[in-house]
């Protein structure tokens, strides 16, 4: 998590690990102190940030998908 916290320099909030590629990825919500929302993926064997987006943007884009199979 400090890796995450580190990076966009803010508080880990939540961490989960998930399998991509035969290797463990983590993805780590960061809460900036101005309140932004960051997901930081990070390679779970090199400590290598794969990937920093808005999580609030990867959240809305869900809501979307979930309201346009409705």
């Amino acid at each position: 998590m400090n890796i995450a916290e580190e990076r966009v320099g803010g508080t880990a909030q939540t961490i989960e690990q998930e399998n991509e590629g035969g290797g463990p990825v983590y993805e780590v919500l960061v809460q900036q102190s101005d309140g932004e929302m960051k997901e930081v993926e990070i390679d779970g064997d090199s400590g290598e940030v794969l990937e920093v987006e808005n999580a609030d943007k990867e959240e809305n884009e869900e809501n979307e998908d979930e309201a346009d199979e409705n």
